[in-house]
């Protein structure tokens, strides 16, 4: 773990100073950013929006990697100086030394870094106007790639508002009425992701669905949604298996459900996701029901396509 502060001669650089005030550049002069994604450049053969670059609330910078160097589901991340410590080969002591040499070390030096501008949410009008329904050759290239996991129907894709781009993903948008949180894609033919339109990373795939007094099912996929919809079940879906907070309207609307029950990945990084949203919610509500034998939903599905309701459910 980094300490909070480092001393170079007689001056202290303040680690979190020094995260906001370089700003997007060590990033920007290092990959070639367009619309703040680039191929990730800690491994080759993707797509080239595998790499996402994002100002935090705080006014840091950090970049995520949504392929192949996450763990499982945990996305893996880099701020400023992990970044690039990594990306240089660097040690931390000289990866701070060269973003004070990028960005200048005085106050009165006269750099200014103009900070990126931020996400813009989607919207409505330009969410129905994007992409084009699924067609089952779309589900067909989908089921190709994913050969461990049951594929929805494209008529389950489409009910739940998945839309297939020109550009070859499958997307879907987290949001909650006309409010949007973060529309997510996954390329039909590989594992290879993107996020757009990021303004929160706290929302739940397919919360409108949540009804007051209902069972709700919380997993880790928007696929998997799908896959428990098809069998009649209502579920959410989490952004990925790092989340730990749920905006509050969202939380508000998970609340009216009856009974919670919490179907996380049975790896690590999905039992820990599970156990921040079990204590967000009322005690009476959760039910932790993890797959038994199988990695998530989508592959008990593939193994077990009539997987008994017992399963999914307390007495």
């Amino acid at each position: 773990m980094l300490k909070p502060n480092i001393c170079r001669g007689r001056r202290m650089i303040d680690f979190a100073e020094l995260k906001c005030r370089s700003g997007v550049l060590p990033f920007a002069s290092r990959i070639q950013l367009d619309d703040d994604y680039a191929p990730c450049p800690f491994h080759q053969g993707d797509g080239d929006k595998t790499f996402h670059v994002l100002v935090k609330k705080d006014g840091s910078v950090i970049g995520t990697c949504f392929s192949r160097c996450s763990n499982g589901a945990r996305l893996k991340t880099w701020d400023v100086i992990s970044f690039v410590k990594d990306f240089d080969k660097v040690p931390t002591v000289e990866a701070v030394r060269r973003i004070n040499g990028e960005i200048g070390t005085d106050a009165d030096d006269g750099v200014r870094l103009q900070r990126r501008k931020a996400a813009e949410p989607m919207t409505v009008e330009t969410w129905n106007t994007r992409g084009r329904a699924v067609i089952p050759d779309d589900v067909a290239k989908l089921a190709a790639s994913r050969p461990h996991s049951a594929t929805p129907s494209a008529e389950t894709l489409n009910a739940l508002g998945f839309k297939t781009t020109a550009a070859g993903y499958l997307v879907c948008a987290y949001r909650l009425g006309d409010r949007f949180y973060i529309v997510k894609g996954r390329r039909l033919t590989k594992k290879d992701f993107l996020q757009e339109n990021a303004v929160s990373q706290r929302g739940l795939f397919n919360i409108d669905a949540v009804t007051n007094g209902c069972d709700v099912y919380v997993v880790e996929s928007e696929l998997d949604v799908a896959i428990l919809h098809e069998r009649g079940y209502i579920a959410v879906s989490v952004i990925s298996a790092s989340q730990r907070c749920v905006e509050p309207e969202v939380l508000e609307k998970l609340k009216t459900a009856c009974r919670v029950f919490l179907v996380g990945d049975s790896d690590a990084a999905g039992i820990q996701c599970m156990d921040a949203i079990a204590e967000m919610l009322p005690s009476e509500k959760v039910y932790r029901t993890p797959p038994v034998g199988v990695k998530d939903v989508g592959e008990l599905a593939e193994k077990n396509p009539t997987f008994q309701t017992a399963w999914m459910s307390v007495a």
